[in-house]
């Protein structure tokens, strides 16, 4: 992606432990990361892209190419 998702990343058990403690202490990150995650989500994996790039994947094996890139940015 052209651009980090806005989602909180932890591996480690307790990484995951301080992200949620974090969370439910801060009212507005919560609020921050649900919009800016929305947004983000809407931007990269609308149901048209992704049925367009299904489609692109599923021409290139039929017609025996290779799997292009997917473009970015995705068309809307």
């Amino acid at each position: 992606y052209p651009e980090e998702p806005p989602f909180v990343r932890a591996l480690e058990g307790a990484d995951v432990a301080a992200a949620i403690i974090r969370l439910a202490d801060d009212a507005a990150l919560r609020d921050e990361l649900g919009r800016d995650g929305r947004a983000w989500v809407s931007r990269y994996h609308q149901l048209s892209q992704a049925a367009a790039r299904v489609e692109t994947v599923a021409y290139a094996i039929l017609d025996g190419r290779s799997i292009p890139e997917p473009a970015w940015p995705p068309a809307a």
